[in-house]
């Protein structure tokens, strides 16, 4: 039986972050300069097609779209730096920390849990959690290491079992 209180960083990786500034931030100067430097009509698929006008406003349409993904990995790397999310394990509850829109910390203790099951989507594993009340998941794209992810499954199966036996 664990006595101890385990705890796991539980926030986006910064590879994926910074990949997605540079990627972000290059579709923003691409679109821009293809926006103000546009001379000619497009054509979108061969069946779409676009005056010069048309263009240039489509090309500010992506440049607009493109400023604000950007924006919004600057804000994923500030908040970051400045919360230090953590998911816990201790003997009795679980505790997950808010993720992305979500404003309030779930705690759950193992014994409401009434199912648990893990969904892959995109080669990202998600554990959803069903207790009596809410169902929330743990995905291990937020958690630093895979080894991790498999230690917090192992560890939530392991007290669940032991609340049902």
């Amino acid at each position: 039986m664990m006595n101890e209180k385990r705890t796991y960083q539980y926030s986006g990786k910064w590879l994926t972050l910074l990949l997605g500034f540079i990627m972000f931030t290059g579709c923003t100067l691409l679109f821009h300069y293809k926006a103000i430097n546009n001379t000619q009509g497009l054509i979108i698929n061969h069946s779409i097609e676009l005056d010069v006008n048309d263009a240039t406003i489509f090309f500010w349409i992506l440049f607009v779209l493109s400023l604000l993904m950007t924006l919004m990995t600057i804000f994923g790397m500030y908040f970051k730096l400045n919360s230090k999310k953590q998911l816990i394990i201790d003997e009795h509850t679980i505790t997950i920390p808010p993720v992305g829109f979500q404003k309030r910390t779930t705690i759950i203790p193992f014994a409401e849990l009434s199912e648990i099951n893990e969904t892959k989507v995109s080669g990202n594993r998600i554990l959803n959690l069903y207790s009596q009340n809410e169902k929330c998941s743990i995905m291990s794209s937020l958690c630093v290491k895979k080894k991790e992810y498999n230690e917090i499954k192992e560890l939530i199966t392991q007290k669940i079992n032991e609340v049902n036996s």
